[in-house]
């Protein structure tokens, strides 16, 4: 099988300005789905969104998460002790940030539509970043610290906990998502500095990787910095009333335990409900700080046990990158745009279950070829072009 490289890469700007002129359609697969994600009882204004929008793109700009910057050890002119962020008045949102409403956004003209995915796994490219953000705000008002254990990604919720596998050396740790991006063309998953170096590609800058969303540890995490869901479905389940001071209490701390053992997806535990607590919005007293961090260490999502989570495990075989062009309801249409990309290699149609007829080009030799081929088919009229990895039938040695 014809691997395809840069050098093939020269033949596809004037085919695809063919296949952009003609009349052939194809149909978007289920990966572009586009829904409404707004969860019950979001009360953020569209103000609100704007300026959390407008931050995204800020924030983006010079680290590479728009542009495909690729980042590498020279970098590296931070001291590279984590910051005490455990010293901040609230350690609990400095480490993981708020829980977010997860409003749609749009970056460079795409739209993102943040929810629980319905496939918990996605496997593509991950990139790092590191000292243009550091020690700055993410998406969910945490503190980045690129010497520190996280991720962003462009549409799981804030904050999401994700095991995160290197496919090419089968390395694989936990790590808590709570920023946006990447949204180079083709990247799945942006970590920190010192994460991609546990996961050993922060030397090389990119890596093929598997990402497992973690439902019980997310829903936990939602517990720990106060939001969720079901918190906003039910307000009810948190209503504060002042008593003195800044000092707050829950009185619904019977009907707290009622609700918490119908799902699993509760706010206010029965430790918190039966003693006075604050908001987390507010900084929160001794107690409650102390009880999240407890918490996060019980479910071992605390920054050490983070950063003892690595393990390897023997890999079957590498996967080959593609890109899939499009899927197209009619054989005819998928066979014209195969004919068209013809020159470039080994492109393949293959049917679907939903009977769809997918185009793919591939296998391509590196990361950088095959994100400068999907760059090129996008600007080419072919925006739902993606990178994919497919496993490879040949064992890893």
């Amino acid at each position: 099988m014809k691997i395809l490289n840069f050098a093939n890469l020269l033949l596809l700007t004037g085919a695809l300005v063919l296949s952009a002129c003609g009349s052939t359609q194809f149909v978007a697969e289920t990966y572009k789905k586009v829904t409404n994600s707004y969860h019950p009882g979001d009360d953020e204004n569209k103000k609100d969104n704007k300026q959390e929008i407008a931050q995204n793109a800020n924030n983006t700009t010079n680290a590479g998460k728009i542009n495909g910057a690729v980042n590498n050890k020279n970098q590296l002119t931070v001291n590279p002790n984590p910051l005490p962020l455990e010293d901040k008045p609230n350690p609990i949102i400095a480490i993981y940030g708020r829980y977010k409403n997860n409003k749609p956004y749009q970056i460079n003209g795409v739209w993102y539509y943040p929810k629980e995915p319905d496939n918990p796994v996605e496997r593509g490219v991950a990139s790092w970043y590191g000292d243009d953000f550091h020690g700055k705000a993410t998406a969910n008002g945490a503190v980045f610290d690129m010497n520190r254990i996280s991720a962003a990604h462009k549409t799981l919720p804030l904050p999401s906990v994700v095991q995160v596998t290197n496919l090419e050396n089968g390395k694989s740790m936990k790590m808590v998502v709570n920023d946006r991006g990447p949204y180079a063309h083709g990247r799945i998953i942006d970590l920190s500095r010192r994460a991609a170096e546990l996961l050993g590609y922060n030397v090389k800058g990119t890596a093929l990787v598997e990402v497992k969303y973690l439902t019980r540890e997310t829903e936990e995490l939602w517990n720990i910095v106060g939001g969720g869901p079901l918190a906003d479905a039910t307000p009810m389940l948190a209503p504060i009333i002042p008593v003195t001071g800044t000092t707050t209490i829950n009185p619904l701390a019977k009907q707290n335990e009622k609700i918490k053992n119908q799902s699993n997806n509760y706010l206010v535990s029965t430790a918190q409900a039966d003693t006075p607590i604050n908001t987390i919005a507010n900084n929160s007293t001794t107690k409650d700080v102390a009880w999240q961090l407890a918490q996060a260490e019980k479910w071992k999502l605390d920054p050490k046990s983070l950063e003892q989570s690595v393990e390897t495990t023997p890999l079957r075989s590498r996967p080959q990158l593609f890109i899939q062009v499009g899927a197209f309801g009619d054989y005819n249409n998928a066979n014209k745009v195969r004919a068209i990309l013809q020159p470039l290699g080994n492109v393949t149609i293959s049917q679907t279950d939903g009977k769809l007829f997918r185009v793919r080009i591939g296998p391509i030799a590196s990361v950088a070829d095959a994100e400068q081929m999907v760059n090129n088919i996008h600007q080419s009229g072919y925006p739902d072009a993606r990178i994919i990895l497919i496993e490879n039938s040949q064992k890893t040695p």
